[in-house]
């Protein structure tokens, strides 16, 4: 699910899939892949749904925070399950991605 609120130059992206890896990331490339950087300030994408990433999801949130940073939007990830968090520490992307502190 993408949600833009004009307000806020948000952009909420909820990840659904419980496992975000092979045939869930071609539908989520999609939906990506037609987003316009206009005035958006802010990307979150909450992962609380995600129990299992592989690095073709990984891959996909890359590709998510490098259209955003064209337009110099503040990238995040929120609700980060600690076995997906060590994925992407694995995988040695942590750097590259904000995660929001849970509320």
């Amino acid at each position: 699910m993408i949600h833009f609120n004009p307000e806020s130059h948000q952009f909420d992206v909820r990840i659904d899939h419980a496992n975000f890896e092979g045939s869930s990331i071609s539908s989520f490339r999609d939906e990506i892949g037609s987003l316009r950087a206009d005035d958006v300030e802010t990307v979150a994408v909450d992962l609380e749904r995600v129990n299992c990433m592989d690095s073709s999801g990984l891959g996909a949130l890359l590709d998510l925070k490098r259209q955003f940073d064209k337009a110099a939007a503040t990238f995040s990830l929120k609700n980060v399950r600690p076995v997906v968090g060590n994925v992407i520490a694995i995988l040695g992307a942590a750097e590259f991605l904000n995660f929001q502190s849970s509320n």
